[in-house]
């Protein structure tokens, strides 16, 4: 939002495919109300400039998004997962998949991707890439964070589970390589 975009940013269920019909609520929302006078985003959103981003599952939900929906010009997935895992980390079946809908996604996408940890034991990033299909496409490994880096500061839910931490300095910079991404 300091760099002029206008940034939603809802609440959504754990199932996979109501995060998915649930953003694309919120989208339809926040077009109609661009193109509703009297709204308070009344021609402040730039509906053919749409874009998505999110982190871990919200990651995967920002891909299958741009997969499924043609508004979305860009899009930036934060150390996305796929797959569900257990209590003790173990792999369970795909909550999303890349295979079959990742060749859709034409929009720039933009994944950053931190080292396999208790939370992406699978660098999960790494299998979805080369399947995205867009044109402009571009893949970042920060060295030296955890999964828990793209979350906010002071966010101990992360820390807790994942095993990880969350340093401001490193957050920033995740911040710095989205905000590059969606100027770009």
């Amino acid at each position: 939002a300091s760099w002029g975009y206008v940034a939603a940013i809802p609440k959504l269920s754990d199932d996979a495919e109501t995060r998915v019909a649930e953003t694309l609520a919120v989208l339809n929302y926040v077009a109609a109300q661009a193109g509703t006078p009297g709204s308070f985003l009344y021609q402040k959103v730039d509906v053919t400039r749409l874009a998505t981003a999110g982190h871990s599952l919200g990651g995967a939900t920002a891909l299958a998004i741009a997969a499924r929906d043609a508004r979305i010009k860009a899009v930036v997935a934060l150390d996305p997962v796929y797959h569900s895992s257990d209590a003790s980390g173990q792999e369970g079946p795909p909550i999303w998949h890349p295979e079959v809908e990742a060749n859709n996604i034409v929009a720039p996408t933009g994944i950053l991707g931190a080292p396999p940890s208790s939370c992406n034991a699978q660098a999960d990033y790494a299998d979805i890439y080369p399947l995205v299909g867009a044109m402009h496409k571009a893949s970042f490994l920060l060295n030296g964070v955890s999964h828990c880096v793209f979350a906010d500061p002071g966010n101990f839910f992360c820390s807790f589970t994942c095993s990880g931490t969350v340093e401001a300095d490193k957050t920033q910079l995740s911040q710095k390589y989205m905000t590059a991404w969606f100027n770009y």
